[in-house]
């Protein structure tokens, strides 16, 4: 589907973050395999997020349509069209910068097994 969007920026944003879902996906799967279920955790956890960016570009878009509103005399439906590819990227990458941060801010933080 990325690839037939005509908008570079959208193209190379979704098309990056399924390569990124295949690779996480498969480097789960083999860490899974080899026992590792530390790494299986962190790695699933990235590729959950990536999953999650449709969730995301779904409530960027809309704020920052709404941000931009003030600043602009085009109508709503104008700027929308122009705001989903930025959405799109930068929902992912957000959704990573924040797992990212869960992970590695105290080792085995985000590892803890919850209680049930």
């Amino acid at each position: 589907m990325a690839l037939w969007s005509g908008r570079l920026l959208m193209q190379v944003g979704l098309t990056a973050a399924a390569v990124l879902w295949l690779v996480t996906g498969w480097l789960a799967y083999r860490s899974a395999r080899r026992m590792d279920f530390a790494a299986h955790r962190e790695t699933m956890l990235r590729n959950y997020t990536l999953t999650f960016l449709a969730v995301t570009a779904r409530l960027l878009v809309p704020l920052m349509l709404l941000a931009r509103l003030p600043f602009t005399d085009e109508s709503p439906a104008r700027l929308a069209p122009a705001l989903i590819p930025v959405g799109q990227t930068a929902g992912w990458i957000l959704n990573l910068i924040v797992v990212e941060t869960l992970i590695r801010r105290r080792p085995g933080t985000v590892l803890r097994r919850l209680p049930g």
